[in-house]
């Protein structure tokens, strides 16, 4: 997952934090980049099962409780 994040990031010019044990998950397929940042960001969030969440123009990834 932190391929994929770091891709994210740096297609769309988005800052985006992660807890450790997110970037060891594995997430295998594709993405339509051309959809804007949040709806692809919502895919790979819905996938894992993890929280969105933005504060100060910084995207924060989490597991969902």
């Amino acid at each position: 997952m932190a391929e994929v994040i770091k891709t994210l990031t740096k297609y769309y010019g988005e800052m985006v934090e992660y807890e450790p044990a997110i970037g060891q998950l594995i997430y295998s397929g594709k993405l339509d980049l051309k959809n804007d940042f949040t709806q692809v960001l919502s895919t790979v969030a819905d996938a894992a099962s993890l929280k969105i969440d933005s504060r100060e123009n910084i995207i924060h990834l989490s597991f969902n409780p």
